[in-house]
């Protein structure tokens, strides 16, 4: 038993291997990290390790991989995380070290490679919105889409000046760059946020330009399926760290498990 009591931290809550990607940190590089903070909870980091292995070993069955080729699986990600431990010692490197094209190798830097090289929130705008005499709005053509009532968009509108107050780093509040041109619901997404009230709303950016208009994901947060397990002591000093906002629990444990984080 190496975690206790003051070996508590931020975890994802939900570590496996689909909870990972690539994504633009706040300086709009291109980084592979840890997504989805839904799940997130201060508890012994082991929890995480364990729930990371039990994906690995459930990616390999469903791909029929041997068992032998799976054991090796979980090995090389016992002796990574070792390692990384190993590379923090008497440095203070693990609070920026990041993942992108010019240090991943294998199939991950040439992924990287390719998500650098498309323009990803310009596809994202395609998919979602469309153009009409000079103005960009949500296509609700799209089967992800649907309408939302005119109540319920003005109530997310008059939500961004709140939202704004809780951005802390580089990005201020604007009532032009987040200006709502558009809101839609958002359907199908993600197996554990079905059922949730979740919404896209599309907002100004920078400039009046259609270009450079930004998505924004908004969806109801529950409490983390975690505290029905959890050490008891590990859930209050979650709650303590969050004010029992489940919504700030997310966004806490995001700038926490990550660096640079896009507001």
């Amino acid at each position: 038993t190496f975690g206790g009591s003051t070996t508590l931290t931020w975890l994802q809550g939900d570590a496996h291997t689909e909870n990972q990607g690539a994504f633009d940190d706040s300086t709009g590089a291109v980084v592979y990290d840890l997504t989805d903070f839904d799940e997130a909870v201060l508890g012994d980091y082991q929890l995480d390790l364990w729930r990371l292995a039990a994906s690995v070993a459930l990616v390999a069955r469903e791909n029929r991989v041997s068992g032998a080729d799976e054991d090796s699986a979980i090995d090389a990600l016992a002796d990574g995380y070792l390692d990384a431990l190993a590379s923090f010692v008497n440095n203070d490197s693990e609070r920026t070290r990041v993942l992108n094209a010019d240090n991943a190798y294998g199939l991950l830097d040439e992924f990287l490679a390719d998500v650098v090289s498309h323009d990803s929130r310009k596809k994202m705008l395609q998919k979602y919105t469309t153009v009409s005499a000079g103005s960009r709005s949500f296509d609700f053509s799209s089967s992800d889409l649907e309408a939302v009532p005119t109540a319920t968009a003005q109530a997310l509108r008059d939500a961004m000046p709140a939202y704004g107050a809780t951005l802390s780093g580089g990005l201020r509040y604007s009532s032009s760059y987040f200006q709502v041109k558009s809101v839609a619901r958002r359907l199908h997404a993600g197996l554990g946020s079905l059922g949730r009230d979740r919404y896209y709303l599309l907002i100004e950016g920078r400039t009046t330009s259609t270009d450079d208009d930004r998505i924004l994901d908004v969806k109801a947060q529950e409490a983390p399926s975690a505290y029905a397990t959890l050490d008891p002591a590990a859930v209050r000093k979650t709650q303590a760290a969050s004010g029992s906002d489940e919504a700030r629990r997310a966004a806490l444990a995001a700038r926490a498990l990550g660096y640079r984080v896009d507001e």
